[in-house]
């Protein structure tokens, strides 16, 4: 809330009706306010942390050579929310954080932050005529987007400790590496006169299909703080999607699966989905070895990759794969799945 008041002290009783809602962000803006007159704020309204700047801070004028127009301005929030934005810059950037935190403070998400608009894509290289050319980009307000960043700040340490067979959006990794992997292993095959066999999976609407209820549980299993765990858990209740196709947005429609692609989180929350397979394929001891070092499933999100030098260990990792993809509710493609000797 903006308010353009000419004197605080004579709408002391005004702002203290305001103040009582904790979800509001009052910015004032004041043609006389006094370096003087800031000490007001911190003694009328102790449960809000002030930030204020009056037209006399650095060069003090008397009163009567004030000219209108020098105005002064304050900024006021909850001081239950974080320390930090008092260092913010006196810009949009304070008020979009205060924002976000007050957001993050609330029971209930604004609308904002659970709805989307779903935009149809065409893959590169696909026919556009065929319905499965097309995969749903998700766009979500700038706001919605800003929390997501801050949101991801909180747990990137804890939801980024996954396995080293995952190259894709990990820190220090790339599909690249993964890609040197198996250029290596085909070479390690060929001069020990072993067969190499290879098996790329591929998840049928991988991201469409994540079950909400197995990833929270998943997340719960992580060191993350229980606030930003219930955060996201409200985040994904009674998520909605609206379609944009050849004309306006269609009604919101309720979205109970899946993580959004086009968002912030979607790639972070399903490597935490997947991680358990390739940790149990690891711990399995099944799949190829590179000297003592484990290089059976290198996978890149959703795209995973089976090596190994026996046929009947390969058959042993696909029933895994299989059991874990019926045990989490989602389907392999089998069409789009292949096997290379």
């Amino acid at each position: 809330m903006t308010l353009n008041i000419e004197v605080v002290k004579s709408n002391l009783n005004y702002l203290r009706d305001i103040a009582k809602d904790h979800n509001l962000i009052i910015c004032l803006q004041e043609h006389w306010l006094w370096g003087y007159e800031t000490n007001f704020f911190e003694k009328h309204f102790p449960l809000h942390s002030i930030c204020s700047r009056s037209h006399d801070d650095n060069d003090p004028i008397p009163n009567f050579k004030a000219r209108r127009g020098q105005a002064g301005i304050a900024i006021m929030w909850p001081t239950s929310l974080n320390k930090f934005i008092h260092k913010l810059p006196d810009s949009n950037s304070r008020v979009m954080a205060i924002k976000i935190e007050l957001e993050n403070h609330t029971e209930k998400k604004t609308e904002q932050f659970k709805s989307g608009i779903v935009t149809q894509v065409c893959k590169k290289g696909k026919d556009g005529k065929i319905l499965d050319s097309y995969c749903g980009i998700t766009v979500s307000s700038v706001l919605g987007k800003l929390f997501e960043h801050a949101l991801l700040e909180k747990v990137i340490d804890q939801i980024s400790n996954v396995l080293s067979q995952q190259f894709g959006f990990t820190s220090g990794l790339s599909p690249t590496m993964a890609a040197l992997l198996i250029s290596e292993a085909h070479v390690n095959a060929k001069r020990m006169k072993e067969i190499l066999f290879l098996t790329a999976l591929d998840t049928q609407k991988a991201f469409d299909v994540v079950n909400h209820s197995i990833l929270l549980d998943k997340l719960f299993q992580k060191d993350i703080p229980p606030e930003i765990w219930e955060t996201i858990y409200e985040m994904y209740n009674d998520l909605t999607s609206r379609v944009n196709w050849k004309g306006p947005p269609s009604n919101s429609f309720p979205v109970q699966q899946g993580v959004r692609q086009g968002g912030i989180r979607p790639t972070h929350l399903y490597k935490i989905f997947i991680e358990d397979l390739l940790k149990q394929l690891e711990d399995s001891n099944i799949g190829l070895y590179l000297g003592t070092n484990y290089t059976g499933c290198p996978t890149c999100a959703d795209d995973i990759l089976l090596l190994s030098n026996s046929d009947e260990e390969m058959q042993i990792m696909l029933n895994v794969v299989d059991t874990y993809s019926k045990e989490h509710q989602y389907n392999i493609y089998p069409e789009k799945s292949l096997l290379i000797k």
